[in-house]
């Protein structure tokens, strides 16, 4: 790799607000360490989320 590293950011307040406000939102629901949580900000996006690859990688059996 060449060239100067990137600066990192970590300053949620400079997101444009839509960003932000989802960003709250996800940050809110990992904290409670339920999956269900993340239903909200799943349907708050503007895309639906598209969860078919689970449900493939679901059906690979596990070699132990």
């Amino acid at each position: 790799m060449s060239g100067p590293l990137p600066e990192i950011l970590r300053d949620t307040g400079a997101l444009p607000a839509p960003v932000r406000r989802m960003y709250e939102t996800i940050y809110k629901a990992t904290l409670t360490g339920e999956v269900e949580a993340l239903r909200q900000p799943i349907e708050m996006n503007e895309m639906a989320a598209s969860f078919s690859a689970l449900r493939a990688v679901r059906a690979i059996p596990l070699i132990s």
